[in-house]
């Protein structure tokens, strides 16, 4: 018996014959080719083509599956009408919307992806920001990726990503977005 989450949902997904063909999930009713399956932990394409969020049409181009301890976060690469791209990430229960560029953090020296803890505070940009969620996910055989989500008023976030370097300071990138509320989220 082989076993793979499926990627819109997140449920597991089970080949339960030898010569079984598709497979569809239990819990979205989502199905999938077996052929396919071995793609689906690293990169996705979606069925749906087009969202809305907050009333905003964006076109999915791609997705990818990334596994942490704890779970599975999938983050779509999204075109809004404009052509601008974004992420859109579902994890857990958690919707996000990000700018799909990363900017380098200057002056890091004080951040520390081990000192980050949930429920603690940090000022960045001027900015006063409350560590939410810490993931260090597993993809494929690279150092690990590690991220820290910071949360800010009117549900503003920030996306911390560390990269180890040769020397002891690490590199930290940035995405800004916001959290979304389920019910902002609809598939075209």
């Amino acid at each position: 018996m082989y076993t793979v989450n499926c990627p819109q949902c997140g449920a597991r997904l089970i080949k339960e014959q030898e010569d079984q063909k598709i497979i569809i999930c239990l819990h979205c009713l989502s199905s999938f080719i077996i052929e396919n399956i071995a793609k689906l932990k690293h990169s996705i394409m979606l069925k749906t083509k087009s969202i809305q969020i907050k009333s905003m049409t964006y076109h999915l181009l791609e997705a990818n599956q990334m596994q942490y301890d704890q779970g599975i976060c999938t983050e779509w690469l999204i075109k809004s009408t404009q052509n601008e791209l974004f992420y859109f990430t579902e994890d857990d229960e958690n919707f996000s919307l990000t700018s799909s560029s990363l900017t380098k953090l200057e002056n890091n020296n004080s951040l520390n992806w081990n000192y980050l803890q949930p429920n603690t505070r940090i000022n960045l940009f001027n900015e006063d920001w409350l560590v939410t969620e810490k993931r260090e996910f597993h993809i494929a055989d690279t150092h690990p990726l590690k991220q820290t989500y910071l949360t800010g008023e009117n549900a503003q976030l920030l996306v911390l990503q560390f990269f180890d370097t040769a020397n002891a300071i690490p590199l930290i990138k940035y995405r800004r977005g916001v959290w979304l509320d389920p019910f902002e989220i609809s598939s075209i």
